[in-house]
């Protein structure tokens, strides 16, 4: 357990280092949304505690039984669903009203995208690199649906006879052309990384933090295991709720 006192300074020691940043860089994990009650990948409570990520979320496993891949996923929009943003995700839009930052989020659940539509924000600086739960498309022509227009009782189909998948990123796929030109080219415009509620093990998203390391940039860790920080970084253990709310607390965050 960390003492009271070395979270307090590793919290003071991270708000000096945004206080003087210009331009941030955000990565974002599934730890964000597990306040919101979407488990986490990993950890003894992850999603794949039951699963191999190989047996559900490849192609090769949609081709092999679609029938089980969609029961997985609809399953998961149900959870999605039923949750909401927390204080986590808010405190991370108000961070983003108030200085110039992009957000890469390895999400899908769409939590984070709803509060920051809300606030207005430009969608531009939010990616969700690995895609949405909230979506599903065609195979064929790439047409997109909600997937709670999609029946739950039957493998969808778009109307050209294509089939419908869900539009997240699977194990063995790459990100899109213009994500990936994000996390390529946007780290060497920032001066400041941050990186909440993500292990940042998975690449090339993992990627972006390396590039700023490199750079001599300070990288803040928010995350209550010491495992996701590398040496150097700023160590915040905390959660991401509780960790982003309490960064920000009595800060004043240049516009």
């Amino acid at each position: 357990m960390h003492a009271p006192a070395a979270v307090e300074v590793a919290l003071a020691q991270a708000r000096q280092a945004l206080g003087s940043a210009r331009r941030l860089l955000v990565l974002c994990g599934a730890g964000l949304s597990a306040a919101s009650g979407v488990p986490t990948f990993r950890g003894p409570d992850g999603l794949w505690r039951q699963w191999r990520p190989e047996e559900l979320a490849t192609q090769a496993a949609f081709d092999h039984a679609p029938e089980e891949v969609w029961a997985w996923y609809r399953w998961r929009l149900e959870v999605v669903l039923a949750a909401r943003p927390n204080l986590g995700h808010r405190a991370l839009v108000r961070l983003a009203e108030r200085r110039e930052s992009v957000v890469l989020s390895q999400n899908v659940d769409g939590l984070l995208e709803e509060v920051w539509e809300e606030a207005g924000l430009d969608p531009a600086r939010l990616a969700a690199l690995h895609g949405s739960l909230r979506r599903a498309h065609c195979e064929r022509c790439a047409v997109a649906r909600p997937m709670s227009e999609l029946p739950t009782d039957a493998l969808p189909r778009c109307a050209c006879g294509g089939r419908l998948r869900p539009s997240v990123v699977w194990f063995g796929e790459s990100l899109q052309p213009r994500h990936l030109h994000l996390l390529a080219e946007e780290p060497a415009c920032c001066d400041l990384g941050l990186a909440v509620g993500t292990s940042a093990l998975v690449w090339p998203a993992a990627g972006a933090l390396e590039i700023l390391r490199r750079r001599s940039r300070p990288v803040i860790v928010l995350n209550p295991d010491p495992a996701a920080a590398l040496p150097g970084d700023l160590h915040v253990a905390l959660g991401a709720e509780d960790g982003l709310v309490r960064l920000l607390e009595g800060m004043e965050v240049r516009a």
